[in-house]
């Protein structure tokens, strides 16, 4: 990834913190600064442009929750939507495809283009064609809270050449002492930590079927040994940054049974939804929740789930 030379101006522009707020406050249009700014918005982002440009920005307090994601209860660190929002934002605009461009193709999540279906797809197509005989699924020990400012303040890891701009982005990331998740900044954070993981794992361990999802690995092949061998190097890889993998090491016979991945239970002739998913539908149904059809559709319509979505539909 090349250094990222001369992009504080363009950070601060106010074109691009323009369009970072437009960006910002997708679904956040009842937020009370959300609607100061777009009443009053040559103001409003008149005062960020000199605060970003006097070097007087620095990252607001945090409003600290605990929410349910998936199936683990997550600490979150929120920020407010003006300043913080939008500066995290207008950073992304310029630096995130360069960020982007260093990324292994089957790197998930935060991507643009590379979400959930993405990866699901990139799976499912892996698996019909090349007929891997086993999986395994490695999961990174509590990856946010667990990642240290001293791995991601190393230079190779943002690889930003602007002073003014470096700076910027080290008052975002020194602001808690772990990575927050909550700030959109961190989502790219982690995935440059763990670009050269990947790197690892598909250019010296030559691992044909290696995707990640945020902190969820998934690696394939026909030697249980194999998978086994290579489980221990990435481990060896994580340790040089401080992180673990959970010890569970259960490899699946793509033959029998199900790889459970990014909502989907996968294997060599079928596709089917994860149980808790399909669980959700079935309730939505029953409380004749028709706002969230279109949601759920969007997961059926990939699986082996006809049956499922007409048996159910019927009772809305």
């Amino acid at each position: 990834m090349k250094i990222q030379k001369n992009i504080f101006d363009e950070i601060i522009s106010i074109d691009n913190l323009y369009k970072a707020h437009l960006k910002a406050r997708k679904g956040k249009a009842h937020y009370r600064d959300v609607k100061w700014v777009n009443a009053n918005i040559e103001k409003s982002l008149a005062i960020l442009h000199g605060s970003l440009l006097a070097g007087k920005f620095t990252t607001s307090p945090y409003i600290v929750s605990t929410e349910m994601k998936g199936e683990k209860l997550r600490t979150i660190h929120k920020l407010p939507y003006y300043p913080d929002r939008i500066v995290q934002h207008a950073i992304v605009n310029i630096c995130g495809p360069i960020w982007c461009k260093s990324f292994i193709r089957d790197t998930f999540q935060s991507i643009p283009g590379r979400g959930t279906t993405d990866c699901f797809k990139r799976i499912k197509r892996a698996i019909r064609e090349d007929a891997p005989s086993f999986a395994l699924k490695l999961d990174i020990k509590k990856f946010y809270p667990s990642v240290q400012n001293k791995h991601l303040l190393k230079p190779h890891v943002f690889r930003i050449g602007d002073d003014k701009a470096w700076n910027l982005i080290k008052d975002i990331i020194e602001s808690l002492p772990e990575l927050p998740l909550g700030n959109h900044i961190s989502q790219y954070a982690g995935n440059l930590l763990l670009s050269p993981v990947d790197w690892y794992a598909k250019q010296t361990l030559c691992i044909k079927h290696y995707f990640r999802y945020c902190d969820d690995i998934v690696i394939m092949g026909n030697s249980k040994n194999e998978l086994l061998e290579w489980a221990e190097a990435i481990e060896k890889e994580l340790s040089r940054i401080d992180l673990e993998l959970h010890e569970e090491r259960n490899i699946i016979q793509l033959k029998n049974d199900y790889l459970d991945f990014v909502g989907y239970r996968i294997n060599q002739d079928k596709i089917l939804l994860r149980k808790r998913i399909a669980k959700n539908f079935i309730k939505a149904c029953r409380k004749l929740d028709v706002k969230s059809m279109p949601s759920y559709w969007g997961w059926l319509k990939h699986a082996n789930a006809k049956t499922l979505w007409y048996n159910n539909v019927e009772a809305l």
